[in-house]
């Protein structure tokens, strides 16, 4: 680590290679933050602060004049309805369980795959829950949802746990994070790619298993 004008700098060297999700679960026992926890309270409002600002700005960052204008609003607005449904699980999920999240480790800013650049970087480390990387891992499909069950055997879930995960898998960050860079550029090229209805599959396939094996709060609307 070198100092420089008040501000570290870290220079890293890594071999490029996949990493299974084996090393993954390694990576979370390894590194484990005992004794430490996070409140879901901040979580919460956190989550709360970033979704007005992206609500306030999303669609103004919209180009009217590209020609994904109608698919990015329509994907927009879907992502904003999933995160106000994330805040209202999370808010839920607080008041059966508490504000208390135990179990951390040092796990990763953002995943979207097992790149080794990704994995090992020291920039990508935060303090959090394992399942952080899975709930990323998922989302961006680089984990199929057999692959997700079979996983989640080693991290032991409780129903808290379950519950916490229902409530990240709805929060689309994602989007989200796509939003607030376009907002910067507010770039006429941009076209958000989602699927929609594949989108609610996957979200549909995960709450009816967790509601099933862990009894999470049930969500009317991911029932039929």
């Amino acid at each position: 680590i070198s100092v420089y004008d008040h501000k570290k700098y870290v220079l890293i060297s890594v071999n490029k290679e996949n990493m299974s999700l084996k090393d993954l679960n390694k990576f979370h026992c390894v590194f484990v933050e005992e004794g430490k926890s996070i409140d879901l309270k901040k979580v919460l409002k956190m989550w709360e602060q970033r979704i007005s600002q992206v609500e306030a700005e999303a669609i103004n960052s919209l180009r009217v004049d590209s020609v994904y204008y109608r698919n990015n609003v329509e994907i927009t607005m879907f992502s904003l309805g999933l995160a106000q449904n994330a805040l209202q699980y999370l808010s839920d999920v607080i008041l059966d369980y508490g504000e208390n999240l135990n179990d951390l480790t040092i796990v990763h800013k953002r995943l979207k795959n097992l790149d080794s650049f990704d994995f090992f970087n020291p920039f990508n480390f935060i303090v959090d829950h394992p399942i952080k990387d899975l709930v990323e891992l998922y989302r961006n499909d680089f984990l199929s949802f057999v692959d997700l069950l079979e996983i989640l055997k080693y991290y032991k879930l409780d129903s808290k746990m379950a519950s916490v995960f229902m409530a990240r898998i709805l929060y689309p960050v994602n989007i989200l994070d796509m939003l607030e860079e376009n907002n910067n550029k507010k770039d006429v090229s941009f076209n958000i790619h989602l699927n929609i209805e594949k989108e609610l599959q996957k979200l549909k396939k995960i709450y009816l298993y967790l509601k099933k094996e862990y009894n999470i709060r049930p969500m009317n609307w991911l029932e039929n």
